[in-house]
C-alpha cells in the first residue's frame, strides 16, 4: 500500500498517530505522499514497521520507495527456479 493509498483509506488521525510513533513531522509525510521527495530504505521501514503496529495493514516498502513499477527480477521480489 502506498503512502496516498494508506492516507486513503484511514485519514489524517491515523497518519499522525505514525508520524507520532517515529517522530517525523506531518509536512515531510505529506510530501511523501505527495511523491515531491525520496524516502530513504530506513524511513521506509520505520513507516512500514509504524503503520503495520497502528493498524495492522502495513504500508509496504517496496511501494514508499516507489519500486513497485520496476521489474520483479531489479527489485529482487522476482522468483526463479534456477
Amino acid at each position: 500500500m502506498t503512502a496516498q493509498e494508506f492516507y486513503k483509506k484511514y485519514g489524517r488521525k491515523v497518519v499522525r498517530e505514525v508520524c507520532a510513533k517515529i517522530g517525523m513531522r506531518e509536512v515531510y509525510w505529506n510530501n511523501i505522499k505527495n511523491e515531491h521527495t525520496a524516502v530513504s530504505v530506513h524511513k521506509a521501514l520505520e513507516l512500514a514497521k509504524a503503520s503495520d503496529e497502528v493498524t495492522g495493514d502495513p504500508m509496504t516498502v517496496v511501494d514508499l520507495l516507489r519500486l513497485r513499477d520496476l521489474p520483479s527480477r531489479i527489485v529482487g521480489t522476482g522468483r526463479s527456479d534456477k
